[in-house]
């Protein structure tokens, strides 16, 4: 059993050397940057007090870079405002399948950006809201034809909002 063990090892590490040099002669395609985007925080709020019925508010977003370094990238198609009322989703997403760099962005250290989006909502309810909004951020440096860019998700943080009677 022991024995068997090493041979999984020495398999194992025969198959990624082996990739490795077979990669080698292929052209060289952008790797993932695993901390792209983590530097950014989004807050969000609403325009106005949520009414049960409310067919639509007006959601204001902030992006700021919170690292040391100027952030490089675009907004992707993708955003939403989940709005959650009793279990009952009233809120809105726009997903895509092959993101693709909308528009570009560059935030110096500490920078913000702000806008708004009218949102609609989805048979909204009366009672307590949990609230949050996101936007995904594309790494135009993964970008390839056939199946779009590399995005990550930047969420805001969960707020709990009252739902008034209409």
């Amino acid at each position: 059993m022991w024995f068997g063990g090493w041979a999984l090892v020495a398999l194992a590490l025969a198959f990624c050397s082996s990739g490795t040099r077979a990669a080698a002669g292929t052209p060289a395609t952008a790797r993932p940057d695993s901390s792209f985007g983590r530097s950014l925080s989004l807050a969000v709020s609403l325009g106005s007090a949520l009414r049960a019925g409310d067919a639509a508010v007006t959601a204001n977003f902030a992006l700021t870079n919170t690292g040391s370094a100027v952030f490089h990238g675009c907004f992707g198609q993708s955003w939403g405002v989940s709005v959650i009322v009793g279990g009952h989703y009233a809120g809105y997403d726009v997903g895509v399948d092959h993101p693709r760099c909308e528009e570009k962005l560059t935030l110096l250290s500490g920078q913000t950006i702000v806008w708004s989006k009218k949102v609609p909502l989805n048979e909204l309810r009366e009672g307590t809201a949990k609230v949050t909004g996101w936007v995904k951020v594309i790494d135009p440096a993964t970008c390839a034809q056939r199946s779009g860019c590399r995005e990550v998700s930047v969420a805001s943080p969960l707020m709990s909002l009252p739902v008034g009677a209409r």
